[in-house]
C-alpha cells in the first residue's frame, strides 16, 4: 500500500499539474462572458494545429487584441489588434482562407450603420493582423472559388463610389470601377451615400479576370433598389432595373444574372423575378420567374437547362 506522504505528494502534483493545465487553457481559449454582440469564440483550423481567439468583451473598450496559438508546441502568439479609429464591438472567425491565413469580419455596433470590416492575418505569424476592407452598411463579401473579397467605398463628400476586389490566389488589389454614388441627403457626411454591393462575375470567367460587375445600389430600410449590370472596365451600364426593398441580382452564368423581388405575385404566393442574358454588352434574352415564399433557388432559364 502506499504510505500517507506518499499519496499526499501525488495529490500535490496532480493539482499543481491541473492548475497549470487551466492556466494554460485559459490563455489560449478564454472563457469571456457573454457579450451583446458576437464577439467570437475561439476557432481551431481546418487541420486541427491552430487555434484563434479574442480579448474579451468590455464596455469600455474600443480595441481588441487577436491571437493564435500553435496546438503543436502550445506557443500563443499576437496577431494583432483591431483598428483604433472604429469603436469595434464584435470581431468574429469568419473563413480559413489556407492552413495558417484566416479571416475575420468585425462591426461597430449592431445598427444599420455602423461600419463594417474584414481582416485577414497568418496565425503563424505575429502582428500579422491586417485590416483589408472596410465600408459602413454593406459588408464586403467574401466568395470562394477563386478566393476574393469585393467591397464598395462611398465617399458622401466626393459622392463617389469605389468598387474594389483582393483575390487571395494572386495576392493583388484591384479597383473594379469608379463612379458617382447616390447621396441619402445633403449634409455633405462620409456616411451620407446608399448603400452599394458589388458582385462580379469573377468565378464564371476564363482566368478569373472580371468582365461584367452587378451594383445592388439601396439600403437595407430603402423601400426600393436598384440593380445595375456594368461591363467592365470601362464601367458602362448595359442594363438596369428598380425592384421591391429586398431585391438584389446573382450571377447564374458567365452570361446571365437573375434579378429577385421584381414585384410580388399574389396568386403565385411568391416575389417575380427575371433572367437576363447578355452577349457582346447586349441584352439578348429575358425570361420570367416566380420564387415561391421560402424558396430560394428558381428553375434556370431555357437557354442554361
Amino acid at each position: 500500500m502506499l504510505n500517507r506522504s506518499l499519496v499526499a505528494l501525488i495529490i500535490t502534483f496532480a493539482i499543481g499539474g491541473l492548475t497549470a493545465w487551466q492556466q494554460t487553457t485559459a490563455q489560449t481559449n478564454p472563457a469571456c462572458p457573454p457579450a451583446p454582440l458576437r464577439n467570437g469564440d475561439a476557432v481551431t483550423s481546418p487541420d486541427g494545429r491552430y487555434r484563434v481567439h479574442f480579448e474579451c468583451w468590455d464596455a469600455e473598450q474600443t480595441q481588441y487584441d487577436v491571437y493564435a496559438t500553435d496546438l503543436q508546441t502550445q506557443e500563443t502568439i499576437l496577431l494583432g489588434q483591431t483598428a483604433m479609429d472604429l469603436a469595434t464591438d464584435s470581431i468574429y472567425v469568419y473563413d480559413w482562407i489556407s492552413e495558417t491565413m484566416v479571416s475575420f469580419r468585425a462591426e461597430t455596433g449592431g445598427g444599420t450603420y455602423n461600419w463594417r470590416s474584414f481582416y485577414v492575418a497568418d496565425v503563424a505569424e505575429a502582428g500579422s493582423l491586417t485590416e483589408l476592407a472596410r465600408d459602413y452598411v454593406s459588408r464586403p463579401r467574401y466568395e470562394t472559388s477563386p478566393k476574393r473579397v469585393e467591397w464598395s467605398v462611398e465617399d458622401g463628400i466626393d459622392q463617389t463610389l469605389t468598387v474594389y476586389q483582393y483575390n487571395f490566389e494572386r495576392e493583388a488589389l484591384q479597383v473594379l470601377y469608379r463612379g458617382a454614388c447616390d447621396l441619402r441627403d445633403d449634409l455633405g457626411l462620409v456616411t451620407s451615400c446608399h448603400m452599394v454591393t458589388p458582385n462580379s462575375n469573377t468565378a464564371w470567367v476564363e482566368a478569373h479576370e472580371p468582365t461584367h460587375l452587378i451594383l445592388n445600389r439601396g439600403d437595407s430600410i430603402s423601400a426600393t433598389k436598384r440593380i445595375e449590370l456594368r461591363a467592365l472596365p470601362r464601367g458602362e451600364v448595359i442594363y438596369e432595373v428598380e425592384t421591391l426593398g429586398g431585391g438584389h441580382a446573382e450571377w447564374v452564368a458567365v452570361d446571365t444574372i437573375a434579378v429577385y423581388e421584381l414585384a410580388f405575385d399574389f396568386k403565385a404566393r411568391g416575389y417575380a423575378g427575371l433572367f437576363v442574358r447578355f452577349e457582346n454588352d447586349v441584352i439578348t434574352q429575358q425570361e420570367g420567374f416566380v420564387l415561391p415564399v421560402g424558396e430560394s433557388v428558381p428553375a434556370l432559364p431555357a437557354w442554361l437547362r
